[in-house]
């Protein structure tokens, strides 16, 4: 983006608009110069080098600027929701169906779908506190007797 003229931009959101077009308005075309030069100086100042700091940077640190800018805001969103490559879903239905297989048909829907999510974010479920999370189940449900 920073090494892109504003033709390059132009012609590379027009193709986005045209390929994104019930999401993303032509309007992306002026927008994009306009994000250019608003964020160049924070790229240099804060080394932004990832998509995500770049969304922080519009959604968290400047929501001012999604209003003036509600295509880049969309494009940056659609970006960021869409899979990479199908292995994520693959992953999660291969995961799901070792759950499964392993507990038969004796668990609820709700619990079967709150085990998968566990698997897989394995990486995020195993950095949780388990005191904690036991901690605030517990007053979250309303008891007679309390903990000793």
């Amino acid at each position: 983006m920073l090494n892109s003229t504003a033709e390059e931009l132009v012609e590379a959101a027009s193709k986005l608009a045209n390929k994104y077009e019930e999401d993303i308005s032509s309007a992306i075309c002026g927008q994009i110069v306009s994000f250019k030069n608003i964020i160049v100086g924070e790229i240099i100042q804060q080394k932004i080098t990832k998509i995500t700091d770049i969304a922080k940077f519009l959604f968290m640190d400047n929501n001012f600027l999604t209003s003036s800018l509600p295509d880049i805001c969309a494009a940056l969103l659609l970006f960021l929701t869409l899979p990479v490559t199908s292995l994520s879903a693959e992953i999660s239905f291969s995961k799901l169906k070792l759950i499964k297989s392993y507990l038969g048909s004796t668990i609820s829907q709700t619990r079967l779908t709150n085990l998968a999510v566990l698997s897989i974010e394995c990486d995020r479920s195993q950095k949780l506190d388990l005191d904690t999370v036991i901690r605030e189940f517990m007053n979250s449900r309303q008891r007679r007797m309390k903990p000793v």
